[in-house]
């Protein structure tokens, strides 16, 4: 957590606004489904979509920390101190009567406790375990309807079958199977093999699948068992470019993944997508990933790593069948690109539908499916006329990716997943809209407003009358960053683009583009040079500076406006991770946000703050400090005597930059992914992955 302080002047929040966003949509039984937000649940309805059936707060807030069991009995949350709550969700319970179970942890930490339902909610499991231990977990299992200890084993977690009938371990035996009537013995056990490795499991109510691997032949394979004997009825043998097997819940066909690549020491994925087998082997179909329209590379960045992946497929795949097995939802993903789901039918192979930017899809009963996309929408769509327009059913906010403040705090720019929104501070009014706007910035004197766009567009806006003043358009990528350059003799921008090596300066009344920015980050990473464009930017109060940081686990580079050489230094000793960055008003620190976790690309969260120095002609390290949590935003006051950092957990703490001491926290419930000071102190503002926006006024006279 960030160190606990008290305010040092007198913030107090006077305003909240936004949608909250929707992290994800849960099939539970019955016909019903919840949307899960930062507050609790909304649980929905066949009988009547139009309105939430019930809600389920959680008290106090936080993200992303708690699930729902399927039959929506049962609760389980984390609160911001990291103590995790089992929670029986009956009207006539108090809270205090209600909890099932109290575990004390730490919400930043691989080591904390952890609980888990089974998929009807009957059964949850207590899985109580350090990271980077050689001790394997103590797996508690717990019957739900009244709280009771059943069994405790070390190692090997439980996965039920869909009717929670058995459950197996993967143990260091071998595969442990359990009838849940009987918990005392395994009813049998299919043992490990020196020269066969156990890949994964999956179950079904019928079905134990088991993906195997023959070391000797370097070849994966796959059983099917009937889970409650342990007989072996078919075997799938994968070829060399399959990646992973999905049986249907009638155990009749398999959905198999592949991937293929050009052989090269950097391979290029060249095709994606998913076979249907019988159990037999018997190939039926054979549906292949989309293109990805290519984002083009300028000519600057030749040789120079950058955010794009190149790769011409989607090639994250992931498949889902329907629960009568008639449909089959094919996702297709990427790092970058916007994933796409396509539903087939099983039997013709026939594509039902296409959805573009659809996080969640689930077929709901034999008649429609409910769908979640990454604007916010939850949707009904009807399977036999998949092509209709479909029904609405609720919109939720998206994650604000990003924040700026007019100079006179009145107004607030917002940019999120559709757009970007000009709001009030004072109490959220929505003031304008702006379809597909992905940067924005003030101007100094509030008269106007410059947006980039996703199709590489910028305009310069009135705020008066929204009245457009100019247009530039020479992008074929989304802005990533604008900035508006001061003490300049015209109306000047600065603008990044996706993949661009050069931060391009505008001027905004004719629309001429100046002399790029060669913006390059360059390393020595064991004898090697790597070159890296940035993929953000932040911009000096008074314009003679730009910091700019990478997309990857590296640094920042600062570089001097007015020098013709334009690079001011390249830091040797770079930080990890570098989220945010942020210059003083006069311009003489700089600081740094990190998020780093331990062991490379996996471990616990933890992150870094640094204040660095700034002279005429070097930076250097003024202060630092380590954090158990990601930093995600940061900003400075107006006269830099304070510098606000925001953190994974939603607290944004305050650092008195004199003493070099955390002086005061205020609080938010999710993680937070902007902040900004009014250029006259009296308002800091905050936004959070929960998609609200929280107003602080300062105090400051």
């Amino acid at each position: 957590m960030p160190p606990t302080a008290t305010p040092e002047s007198s913030f107090s929040e006077t305003a909240v606004f936004g949608d909250p966003v929707a992290q994800q949509l849960l099939p539970l039984t019955n016909g019903r489904f919840a949307i899960q937000t930062v507050h609790g649940f909304a649980i929905y309805d066949e009988a009547d979509l139009m309105t939430v059936a019930q809600s389920i707060p959680v008290e106090p807030p936080g993200w992303p920390n708690s699930t729902l069991s399927a039959s929506a009995e049962h609760l389980v949350w984390r609160d911001k101190n990291g103590r995790l709550f089992v929670q029986r969700l009956a009207d006539e319970a108090t809270l205090d009567e209600a909890i099932l179970l109290e575990v004390p942890g730490n919400p930043n930490g691989w080591d904390h406790p952890s609980f888990h339902l089974s998929p009807q909610g009957n059964f949850g499991w207590l899985f109580d375990g350090e990271a980077y231990s050689d001790e394997p977990p103590v797996v508690t299992l717990y019957r739900l309807q009244d709280g009771a200890e059943l069994v405790q084993f070390r190692g090997g977690l439980p996965q039920f079958t869909s009717d929670e009938a058995f459950f197996v371990r993967d143990t260091a035996e071998g595969l442990l199977i359990y009838d849940t009537t009987r918990l005392t013995e395994p009813l049998y056990t299919v043992p490990r093999d020196e020269e066969i490795s156990i890949w994964d499991i999956d179950l079904t109510a019928d079905w134990l699948q088991i993906t195997k691997y023959l070391r000797a032949e370097k070849r994966p394979f796959v059983e099917l068992r009937d889970v409650a004997t342990g007989e072996l009825l078919h075997t799938h043998v994968m070829a060399d470019d399959e990646t992973r097997v999905t049986p249907s819940p009638d155990g009749q066909s398999l959905a198999v993944t592949f991937k293929q690549d050009d052989g090269a020491d950097s391979p290029t994925v060249v095709a994606a997508g998913v076979r249907l087998y019988t159990v037999s082997g018997e190939l039926r179909h054979e549906f292949l990933a989309p293109q990805i329209s290519p984002v083009p590379i300028p000519s600057a960045c030749a040789g120079v790593w950058t955010s794009r992946r190149s790769d011409p497929v989607y090639s994250l795949v992931s498949v889902d069948f329907a629960p009568d097995g008639r449909s089959l939802n094919v996702t297709y993903n990427d790092y970058v690109a916007t994933p796409v789901t396509h539903l087939y039918a099983t039997d013709s192979g026939e594509k039902l539908a296409e959805f573009t930017g659809h996080e969640s899809l689930f077929v709901a009963n034999g008649r429609s499916f409910i769908s979640l996309s990454t604007d916010g929408l939850v949707q009904q769509w009807d399977t036999a006329t998949p092509d209709a327009t479909p029904q609405t059913i609720a919109r939720y906010g998206t994650p604000i990716t990003d924040l700026a403040l007019s100079n006179n705090g009145e107004l607030a720019a917002l940019v999120n997943e559709t757009g970007a929104e000009l709001r009030r501070t004072a109490d959220g009014e929505l003031i304008q809209q702006y379809a597909g706007a992905t940067a924005v910035t003030f101007d100094p004197d509030d008269q106007t407003i410059v947006l980039g766009f996703v199709d590489g567009r910028i305009q310069w806006r009135s705020l008066a009358d929204d009245s457009l003043l100019s247009e530039m358009s020479d992008y074929a990528a989304p802005i990533r960053r604008l900035a508006y350059w001061p003490n300049q003799p015209e109306p000047t921008v600065l603008a990044l683009a996706e993949n661009d090596c050069r931060v391009t300066r505008w001027q905004l009344a004719t629309g001429r583009q100046l002399e790029p920015l060669h913006t390059i980050l360059t390393f020595d990473e064991y004898g090697d040079v790597i070159q890296m464009s940035i993929d953000d930017f932040t911009l000096s109060p008074t314009g003679n500076l730009l910091a700019g940081r990478s997309w990857f686990m590296y640094g920042f580079g600062v570089w001097d406006l007015s020098n013709d050489s334009n690079i001011l230094t390249e830091l040797e000793d770079q930080p990890l991770g570098v989220r945010d960055l942020a210059f003083s008003a006069d311009g003489r620190l700089l600081a740094t946000g990190e998020a780093w976790p331990l062991g490379g690309w996996v471990g616990p969260e933890r992150g870094g703050l640094r204040l660095w120095q700034i002279d005429e002609d070097n930076v250097s390290l003024r202060w630092s400090t380590e954090l158990d949590q990601f930093v995600g935003a940061v900003a400075f006051s107006n006269n830099s005597s304070l510098l606000a950092v925001g953190y994974s957990s939603g607290d944004v703490t305050l650092v008195n930059t004199h003493l070099e001491q955390f002086v005061g926290r205020l609080e938010t419930v999710s993680g937070v992914t902007g902040l900004a000071f009014a250029a006259d102190g009296r308002l800091l503002a905050a936004t959070t992955r929960d998609g609200l926006t929280h107003i602080w006024q300062t105090g400051s006279p």
